[in-house]
């Protein structure tokens, strides 16, 4: 397929979610997406979407969780998570759970921004400065 088409694509309203696999990109399932269905507005598409995606792999044991959170929603994330303006760029911060098997953590790719990552596989925080 050639950039063109894909472009075409997107002009058109067509896209495609894909949930892939952390280690080799082999996509393991897609959503098309081709716009609204109603005139009705939906509550919580994303969620959905990703809940619809993720379907599959309910119920294992190590699952990670890679999205977009918007601090003024998610009222559920740790006020030092959400609060990017007083952080440095590209600094790192991790919160563990008690018992140590979930994970959450913060990064600072940007001013005023921040990228959270939960996942439940990793039990020790490894940083490579590369």
């Amino acid at each position: 397929m050639s950039v063109s088409v894909l472009f075409d694509l997107l002009d058109y309203g067509v896209k495609i979610k894909w949930i892939c696999d952390a280690e080799n990109g082999y996509a393991l399932k897609g959503l098309l997406y081709t716009g609204r269905n109603g005139e009705e507005r939906q509550i919580d598409l994303a969620g959905t979407k990703v809940g619809q995606l993720a379907q599959p792999f309910h119920g294992l044991t190590y699952i990670t969780a890679i999205g977009t959170v918007f601090a003024h929603v998610c009222h559920d994330v740790l006020a030092c998570l959400r609060k990017a303006a007083r952080r440095d760029l590209y600094s790192t911060l991790a919160v563990y759970e008690q018992n140590r098997k979930v994970t959450m953590i913060n990064y600072v790719p940007r001013k005023n921004s921040n990228v959270l990552l939960l996942t439940s596989c990793h039990a020790k925080l490894k940083v490579d400065n590369q």
